[in-house]
């Protein structure tokens, strides 16, 4: 079976009614951590804002020609040579896929490569089993847990730490 082309390009405008929608579901908004459905205002103005910030890289993940997810890498510190990395895969139908493998894959090229960092981290919600299995996949280790860490849904809730080196292969 020929596997399907998964490709990062940079976020835009053009990416941007289609994230909207997917960001009204409340069960992606749950494992993102988001607790509002933003509106077409408030979701241009965040597009702004992360437009203007030197410390960010917005992808759009596609997959042949659809955009089927976003993937960002927030919060770069040049100085310690990290980042954060965000991903989701918004259109249902092409989760659990491998999508968000290929593209984690290719964002740590980006990472170690083109941007000259040590390190990756992310953090995800313990109840979100397949995001920590993906991240896994993609080279990620397991670091360790922030006990009650962020608060959804009136509960407290663990987050998962997730980490990769650029010397770890």
């Amino acid at each position: 079976m020929i596997q399907p082309r998964i490709a990062l390009r940079t976020y835009s405008k053009d990416d941007h009614a289609r994230a909207l929608a997917w960001l009204q579901d409340p069960g992606l908004r749950r494992c993102l951590g988001t607790t509002r459905s933003p509106t077409v205002e408030s979701h241009q103005l965040w597009f702004q804002r992360m437009q203007r910030r030197s410390d960010v890289r917005l992808y759009a993940i596609y997959r042949e020609d659809r955009h089927i997810g976003n993937l960002y890498v927030v919060d770069i510190d040049s100085l310690n040579e990290r980042a954060e990395v965000q991903l989701f895969i918004g259109d249902n139908d092409k989760r659990n896929q491998g999508a968000g493998t290929v593209a984690l894959k290719d964002s740590l090229r980006i990472c170690f490569a083109e941007l000259g960092l040590h390190r990756v981290f992310a953090l995800v919600f313990a109840f979100n089993e397949r995001a920590v299995r993906t991240f896994v996949k993609a080279g990620f280790a397991v670091e360790g847990r922030f006990r009650a860490h962020r608060k959804r849904d009136g509960k407290y809730h663990d987050m998962i730490v997730l980490g990769c080196l650029a010397d770890d292969g």
